[in-house]
């Protein structure tokens, strides 16, 4: 997972972290849900884009334009995952995981 918070971007850009990049458990832990132990329901994936307001909050959207109503439109990464790439490793190694 690529983290863009501004805490990852600062971190990188001043050299005290390597990368952005995390693995899904770490990810996790990173965004504060690490007690759930379930990154297939903790992580959201927003297939329609980003929310307006967490847009607006990162600063990549004027937060003076008029927007519909949001609705929220995320969903688990897991099942997100399942249905767009169901091939994908990591599913493989915790079904693996599941399965024992």
């Amino acid at each position: 997972m690529h983290c863009l918070c501004s805490g990852c971007a600062a971190g990188v850009a001043a050299k005290l972290q390597e990368s952005n990049v995390f693995g899904l458990q770490a990810f996790e832990f990173h965004g504060g849900k690490g007690s759930a132990g379930k990154w297939k329901a903790s992580i959201k994936a927003y297939p329609d884009g980003f929310p307006p307001e967490m847009l607006a909050a990162a600063g990549g959207e004027d937060e003076t334009v008029k927007r519909k109503p949001f609705r929220d439109t995320s969903e688990g990464l897991g099942p997100w995952l399942e249905r767009e790439c169901p091939e994908h490793p990591c599913l493989a190694r915790s079904r693996t995981k599941e399965n024992d």
